[in-house]
């Protein structure tokens, strides 16, 4: 009774998409390996490695979707100010 629309299932469809920026590579890790081990699936879409940013995805055991990034604000601003004006 808390809404009068139809409650989609996560496993067969997008609810919403949640992401979690993170402090460093490592912690980006330390979240999906504790996502893994409280039963959830680690790496639905794969792990994203740029020169900037780090990251990847799991599933919690429900079947929502999460991802976690790590972007070096550094890098991606050097990257941006080395790319001739459009």
């Amino acid at each position: 009774q808390f809404t009068p629309k139809q409650i989609s299932d996560p496993r067969k469809t997008s609810q919403v998409l949640l992401s979690l920026s993170q402090p460093s590579r490592a912690a980006v890790d330390a979240i999906r390996q504790k996502a893994a081990a409280a039963g959830g699936r680690v790496d639905v879409g794969g792990t994203h490695n740029e020169d900037f940013m780090y990251g990847g995805d799991f599933e919690d055991p429900d079947g929502h979707g999460w991802g976690v990034v790590w972007m070096d604000l550094a890098a991606f601003e050097a990257m941006q100010k080395a790319q001739p004006a459009a």
